[in-house]
């Protein structure tokens, strides 16, 4: 069964940062990345993302910022014609502490941010794998397009439209709204 993004370049150990606040350092990473059931996957058949992402310490976690841009192997939605999505993000997450209880007017308590709905620190480590996934996912358009212009294939034949005109008739109707087209054509007479 396929798992979704799982690299080693991106669990990176970051104690050498948490020992002094606001310290950084830098991560640069190429990953060959194509869409999979579950997400992201790494496969040598994909193509090069390129991660640019600087980590800063915080009292309370490491705030991770950067960029992440490549391209992504697609198909169009419209054509069905395979093409390279360009990928360009901007990249500006945290990775809290879960040891840290959250400071309210009563007291610590524990927070009451689900677990799902944020980034942990695994005690010196930082597993990036999930967030760049979501971060690619995230910004991919539900509609995916070759071309903003893409004429798409033609509902009866299946010509590319963006080949050119194929040879069927565009003056019939749909058998179902015959009914509709003959009150038309009866209200243009009068």
């Amino acid at each position: 069964m396929e798992r979704g993004l799982d690299s080693s370049q991106l669990r990176v150990n970051v104690s050498g940062i948490m020992r002094r606040p606001f310290a950084r350092s830098r991560l640069r990473a190429g990953l060959l990345l194509c869409r999979g059931e579950r997400g992201m996957v790494e496969d040598a058949a994909g193509s090069p993302v390129l991660l640019d992402l600087e980590l800063e310490s915080a009292p309370d976690g490491v705030r991770v910022r950067g960029s992440i841009t490549g391209l992504l192997p697609a198909t169009c939605t419209r054509c069905a014609a395979p093409f390279q999505w360009r990928l360009e993000l901007d990249v500006d997450e945290f990775f809290c502490r879960s040891t840290l209880p959250l400071l309210t007017p009563q007291g610590p308590r524990e927070s009451e941010i689900p677990a799902e709905d944020v980034y942990l620190l695994d005690g010196d480590t930082i597993d990036l794998n999930d967030m760049v996934n979501d971060l690619i996912l995230l910004s991919l358009p539900i509609r995916m397009l070759c071309r903003k212009d893409c004429r798409g294939i033609c509902p009866r034949c299946g010509a590319d439209l963006n080949q050119g005109d194929c040879d069927c008739r565009s003056d019939e109707v749909d058998p179902r709204l015959e009914v509709l087209r003959r009150w038309l054509d009866r209200e243009g007479e009068q």
